[in-house]
């Protein structure tokens, strides 16, 4: 037993402990389920620090520059033969971590505490306001732990079984968070909406997995990217990459499986900020950096890259129109999430996976600090917000070191992470890829600080447009906000580019990685301050109105506004493309199986059910008949019998010379 067992044991352990003593013990499942996630924290930091001691980047002799001069460290832990596949062949329950299951480790864990702790005071106002009173809180903690759990799993996974086990037990988790008001009938809606999206996409990462292991013979990770190194991977493996893709669009809401991701704000806002910062989303982008070697085909590397750049701009787009606070920060996580994977799929590990550790902080603090104002004002309504920096100081200042982060600002730590994925997009086209990646990807980083800072304006200066009385949210919550906060500044000084690239990404990534170019960095600085200042002019003016009610180009250009806030009708092209054509043909197939399969059926059965009418009639009648008259012919002879039974001697011989009597009378009869 050591670390990397105990980490997902914990969690995994403390829903176990919770599940039955449900009526038990009630608000002390918060306790059981917070205290089981610090440990694994702690448990991951302890293997985090060894890593770096023993491993890390090291300095130049100068003391200027990291360099990739180290020794990758990996923890493992493994039980042989766990489940056997026939053949002599098995499958062995087996954990590992190196640099960036670590960093993730660190997110997952982390952000899982400050989740588990905000809870407490969020569920606790939620569960009053929605009638349930504390008997939420612990279903609410119990799922909370599955949920981290499973995600710890598919990071440690050293196989694909294992990895694809995790995978599952999150999407049942995300659906119960999702739909944890399922008496509300959008919760229940939306929760299905996310599980058959998602199965999906599960559908074709299992495709992909047996691709795989057609393809390499194992399930085994570490062998199958030592065969994709030597193997090209244009081939089949391209073809399993693709598959496995399709998986991560699904749980990382890549177009156009993205549209269960904004529903998915039924469910209690810590629920949201846990979702879309560390664990569920996360998955797919994790994923795919873990299988980054049969991506390095030009099919491959080309899909994704423009896939995720083209998420990345589609979601910016969208979000500019939403009134929801908190579907506004949804379809941010979809663009950032875009940004991941066309760091990855432009060939950069150490980009995506230090963005999606960078986003995992700031945008936890900004659901968390949404949840917060939708707790001090009752609504989610921007219209119905304004001038909340004034009643709520504290969450206006987390909020607002989450934007700067988030809308990619020096020096906050999403300055240095999403610079990473523009300057590796910017390679990508400079060598001969294209450059389309790049400049959706440009233009996304403008549309994130505009409709960023337009959520700014509009919730927490002007005037306070509401009915309620505001007021800032207990210590509970603004604690875990205030450490996610200080988590926007402190990645910050493991990003800044050296020589060889960051240290985080050296750490992720052993290869040396493109330094600092101030070209992009300019680029990109420039765009996301122009967007903070157009947005300045556009709503703090509006802030300050009695009311709003229409959008800020809703006059102007009301097709294009109606589109947008229509999320651009994907949901509508995908109900009338798959939804109505699946739900006609399941009509039809339905109306075939009960009028043509269940009528030959039912006429089969009443042909049958004549068959044996026709049957019991012959039995009955016929052949019970015949033995019922031998029997009673036979009963009939004994009775005639029976009068000549008496007893007395003189009697028989009486019948005898009787019978002697017609022996002789007829013997002349015979001889004749």
């Amino acid at each position: 037993m050591n670390y990397l067992i105990l980490i997902p044991l914990l969690p995994l352990l403390a829903f176990a402990l919770i599940a039955p003593l449900t009526k038990l013990w009630k608000r002390r499942s918060a306790f059981i389920a917070t205290i089981a996630i610090i440990s694994s924290s702690v448990f991951s930091l302890l293997l985090f620090f060894e890593a770096v001691k023993k491993g890390g980047p090291i300095k130049d002799q100068d003391g200027s520059f990291w360099t990739a001069n180290h020794h990758p460290v990996s923890f493992n832990w493994s039980l042989p033969n766990w489940l056997p596949l026939g053949g002599g062949d098995s499958i062995d329950l087996s954990f590992s971590a190196d640099g960036f299951a670590l960093m993730m480790l660190l997110v997952v864990t982390l952000v899982s505490v400050c989740v588990h702790i905000y809870s407490f005071g969020y569920m606790d106002y939620a569960g009053k306001y929605y009638q349930h009173e504390e008997k939420n809180l612990p279903r609410y903690y119990g799922y909370l732990s599955i949920f981290t759990a499973a995600m710890l799993i598919m990071v440690l996974a050293n196989n694909l079984i294992l990895a694809f086990i995790g995978w599952e037990l999150m999407g049942l988790a995300s659906y119960l968070l999702i739909g944890f008001w399922f008496d509300k009938e959008s919760a229940a809606v939306a929760a299905k909406k996310a599980f058959l999206t998602t199965k999906v996409g599960d559908l074709s990462l299992f495709l992909g997995v047996l691709t795989l292991y057609g393809a390499t013979g194992t399930f085994n990770i570490p062998k199958i990217l030592e065969f994709a190194s030597t193997h090209d991977t244009n081939g089949i493996i391209g073809v399993a990459a693709l598959l496995i893709f399709g998986g991560a669009m699904g749980k990382s809401a890549q177009f156009f499986l993205h549209v269960w991701l904004p529903d998915a704000m039924e469910g209690p806002t810590p629920a949201s900020s846990l979702i879309h910062a560390a664990t569920m989303v996360a998955a797919g982008v994790y994923l795919i950096a873990r299988l980054h070697p049969i991506y390095s085909g030009d099919m491959a590397s080309s899909v994704v890259s423009h896939i995720g750049a083209f998420t990345a701009l589609f979601a910016a787009s969208i979000a500019i129109a939403r009134w929801d606070i908190k579907r506004v920060l949804a379809y941010s996580t979809i663009s950032q999430l875009g940004f991941m994977v066309a760091g990855l799929g432009t060939g950069s590990v150490a980009a995506g996976i230090f963005h999606l550790f960078t986003h995992a902080f700031f945008k936890a603090l900004l659901f968390q600090a949404a949840g917060s104002v939708i707790h001090g004002v009752h609504t989610n309504d921007m219209r119905e917000m304004g001038n909340l920096k004034k009643y709520m100081p504290k969450t206006f200042m987390v909020f607002l070191i989450g934007t700067l982060a988030l809308s990619g600002i020096p020096p906050f730590s999403g300055f240095f992470s999403k610079d990473e994925i523009l300057l590796t997009a910017y390679y990508y086209g400079e060598h001969g890829n294209g450059w389309l990646p790049y400049v959706m990807l440009s233009i996304a980083a403008f549309f994130t600080a505009f409709y960023m800072f337009r959520v700014v304006y509009l919730t927490f200066f002007g005037k306070y447009r509401g009915h309620g009385h505001p007021h800032e949210s207990p210590s509970v919550m603004t604690g875990p906000m205030i450490f996610l906060a200080s988590m926007c500044l402190i990645p910050s000084f493991v990003g800044v580019p050296g020589k060889h690239g960051s240290w985080a990404a050296l750490f992720i990534d052993p290869h040396p990685h493109h330094g600092l170019n101030l070209q992009v960095a300019l680029t990109s600085t420039i765009l996301a301050i122009f967007a903070i200042l157009l947005a300045k002019k556009m709503f703090l003016s509006k802030s300050n109105m009695p009311k709003i009610e229409l959008g800020f180009f809703e006059e102007k250009n009301p097709v294009l506004w109606r589109a947008l806030s229509k999320r651009l009708y994907v949901d509508e092209v995908l109900q009338w493309s798959f939804v109505k054509p699946g739900a006609y043909l399941a009509e039809q197939i339905a109306w075939f199986d009960k009028n043509i399969i269940d009528g030959f059926v039912n006429r089969v059965a009443g042909f049958g059910n004549k068959m044996s009418s026709a049957s019991a009639f012959i039995d009955k009648y016929i052949i019970d008949g015949i033995v019922n008259l031998f029997g009673s012919l036979t009963k009939a002879g004994h009775k005639f019998v029976k009068m000549y039974q008496t007893g007395f001697i003189s009697g028989y011989l009486f019948m005898i010379l009787i019978m002697l009597a017609l022996i002789l009378l007829t013997q002349g009869y015979w001889v004749s």
